[in-house]
């Protein structure tokens, strides 16, 4: 039997090698035998750090969700009143473009579905910050001035609808990420004189 090697190492080639089985595979079909030979690790060390796949997934959701917020808040920061658009063609374009991730989210939404209530959770939590710090941004951007949940909502969507277009129909969706931000801008509002 391999020396089972409990280092912080192994606990993120495990995470890393996890995503990206999971974001071809699916989760179920992703074993854990396949996640250990794939992260270079022992069943072992697998154990030692996730005693079951549920274990796992969650840390994949979290880290997933994490990430995305992690972007979007950088985004924001980037952004002035002007940039709104901007920031949600990049926001756009990056998700779009980042196959493993609109992968990863569309399985862990597919999880949560079909029952898994911490997977949900976690995504539902990430959600309703997210809601909230997209609406914050529209209100100082001076975009929707009374910006609320629901505009939060309504960009959220967008960004989840255009990952499940380009999911379903392909590399060649032909989503036009500056079109569909500025649209959505247009939707939003205007930027308030004296904003």
């Amino acid at each position: 039997m391999a020396a089972v090697n409990p280092d912080a190492d192994s606990r993120e080639l495990i995470l890393a090698a996890a995503e990206a089985l999971v974001a071809r595979r699916g989760i179920d079909a992703a074993s854990l035998a396949d996640i250990a030979a794939a992260a270079g690790v022992s069943r072992g060390t697998l154990y030692y750090h996730y005693p079951s796949k549920d274990e796992l997934v969650l840390d994949i959701a979290e880290r997933h969700m994490a990430a995305l917020t992690a972007r979007i808040v950088a985004l924001a920061k980037e952004s002035g009143p002007e940039g709104i658009p901007g920031m949600l063609e990049t926001l756009v374009t990056e998700l779009l473009a980042d196959e493993t991730r609109s992968a990863t989210h569309m399985h862990l939404l597919h999880c949560a579905f079909e029952g898994k209530e911490a997977v949900r959770d976690r995504m539902a939590a990430s959600y309703r910050g997210w809601f909230g710090l997209v609406a914050a941004e529209l209100s100082r951007a001076g975009l929707a001035p009374e910006a609320t949940e629901e505009a939060g909502r309504l960009v959220v969507a967008v960004l989840d609808g255009l990952v499940i277009q380009k999911r379903v129909l392909g590399p060649r969706a032909g989503i036009d990420g500056r079109s569909v931000a500025a649209l959505l801008a247009a939707a939003l509002g205007r930027p308030t004189e004296g904003a």
